[in-house]
């Protein structure tokens, strides 16, 4: 399903990166908190949910890393 069937639809996202599944709202049901990020991380860590970017985090990824991850979720979010 594409990004704008699932979004209209509310259907949850996955993003796989790093050998792992990621879990996001369909951007629409995103936390309104991502509205106030003040970068690409703040809104990733937003996106993903606390337990998520901690998971995230323990694969002590790079800026690189971060980067492509990011660019994954905006692909996967239809952005």
């Amino acid at each position: 399903m594409g990004a704008a069937a699932a979004e209209a639809k509310g259907d949850e996202v996955l993003v796989e990166h790093g050998g792992k599944t990621y879990v996001l709202p369909s951007p629409l049901d995103y936390p309104v908190d991502v509205v106030f990020a003040e970068n690409d991380f703040e809104a990733v860590r937003v996106v993903l949910g606390e337990a998520q970017w901690q998971e995230y985090r323990k694969a002590r990824p790079t800026i690189r890393d971060f980067q492509d991850f990011n660019r994954k979720i905006n692909e996967a979010s239809g952005n």
